[in-house]
């Protein structure tokens, strides 16, 4: 049926380009990617980490196409984009079901992920722009930088930009039970946000943003103020992000939690460029007294560490949630990039993974990781890819006593 839908809506738009004034433009992007690790369950269940630690060889797929129908006038336009989002080879399910890439490819696996329109208000004597529907949002990596559905003003000069925000997810989290007596749904997830960054000169830029959380329920809030910025300290550039999260956890337990990241990069020559960064995202070995002082993104599943195990679930299964649980993180990370010519380059970093916290083990130390990605480019639209990592885990990672490796390779489709 989605299949079907799409279809026809891009033939009558293709179509409706001849007989109305609109320009129809598509791009979008597919990555295939095949790996191997000793910390894997993979095509078996399509979960990157295993908490027997068994190795496997799997496959991924993660396709996005998008199409972007604009008004002659420039003034209005449509976006509409779908993703087969990280679908690991040999996930059959059934019809109706599941992501279908096993044998015979059935299954659903087609999703939404863009469908929201722009209308510019320079014709009602206004600047700016907005946008309303499941569109990209962009608060801040560490509070919440993806999809999502409601409506945004957006504002730019060439000193300053400004966004305005109001989004919003019903949630099935209790459903029935939240149920009032009108028949509408109390567990709402809103998230209103204003951010603005100004830009001080050519070397510096300043920003600064607040969002508002109201997550399932009235004693349950959250509430971000954040400061960002770079700038250029010839021949460092430095760049900031500093967030506070207060607000509730319930009637009795307030939330106060910092994130933080510092990073200096220096470019040695046109080809070396290095850098070193500084990350910490605070924890609570004992959240439920007074004051809970974990840091959580605005959908309570970012995962803070940066990387490519960690950031990527390699190692989900030995970690307390998706960002550490209670346990905040701290890193230290040193990475570089090489311009070997213009076709290839280099990526590797060195990152020393912690918690804030001790964990159950007993533990802050969750290992050394070392990486590296080599990326080679075929054409204007694709790249090929062969990425590693390897950790020596350390002791809060009490679960796994081995150190665990990575290797991939795949490409990418650009258009």
């Amino acid at each position: 049926m989605g299949k079907k839908f799409l279809m026809v809506l891009v033939a009558f738009l293709l179509m409706a380009s001849g007989a109305y004034a609109v320009d129809i433009k598509f791009s979008g992007s597919m990555l295939n990617l095949v790996g191997a690790s000793n910390n894997i369950t993979g095509i078996d269940s399509g979960d990157y980490s295993d908490a027997n630690k068994e190795g496997d060889i799997f496959g991924a797929t993660r396709v996005r196409p998008t199409m972007t129908v604009t008004s002659d006038d420039g003034m209005a336009k449509f976006v509409y984009g779908a993703e087969i989002g990280g679908a690991v080879w040999g996930d059959s399910g059934s019809v109706g079901k599941g992501v279908g890439f096993g044998f015979e490819g059935d299954g659903v696996n087609v999703e939404t992920r863009l469908a929201y329109g722009v209308f510019s208000l320079e014709p009602f004597g206004a600047p700016g722009a907005v946008a309303m529907g499941l569109q990209p949002v962009s608060i801040n990596g560490a509070v919440y930088d993806d999809n999502a559905a409601g409506i945004t003003y957006d504002y730019k000069t060439d000193a300053y930009s400004l966004l305005l925000g109001y989004v919003w997810n019903n949630s099935d989290y209790n459903e029935t039970e939240l149920k009032n007596t009108n028949g509408f749904s109390n567990d709402d997830d809103h998230l209103a946000f204003i951010k603005l960054d100004y830009k001080v000169d050519d070397t510096t830029t300043l920003g600064g943003f607040f969002a508002y959380e109201d997550p399932y329920g009235s004693d349950n809030t959250k509430y971000y103020f954040g400061f960002t910025g770079n700038t250029m300290v010839d021949p460092v550039e430095l760049a900031w992000d500093i967030i506070y999260l207060g607000g509730k956890e319930n009637a009795n337990v307030d939330r106060s939690a910092w994130y933080m990241d510092f990073t200096a990069g220096f470019q040695v020559n046109e080809q070396l460029k290095l850098a070193g960064s500084v990350i910490y995202s605070s924890g609570d070995d004992d959240p439920n007294v007074d004051k809970n002082k974990t840091f959580e993104d605005a959908e309570k599943s970012k995962n803070m560490a940066p990387g490519i195990l960690f950031a990527n679930g390699y190692l989900g299964a030995f970690i307390d949630g998706a960002s550490y649980g209670q346990y905040g993180y701290f890193g230290l990370m040193l990475d570089s990039a090489y311009k070997i010519d213009d076709k290839s380059s280099l990526k590797g970093a060195v990152i020393w993974h912690n918690l804030a916290k001790d964990n159950a083990a007993g533990d802050k130390d969750l290992g050394l990781e070392l990486n590296g990605t080599y990326k080679y480019a075929y054409n204007q639209n694709t790249t090929f890819f062969v990425e590693a990592a390897y950790i020596v885990v350390g002791d809060a990672l009490a679960k796994n006593a081995d150190d665990v490796y990575y290797i991939g390779s795949g490409f990418k489709f650009k258009f």
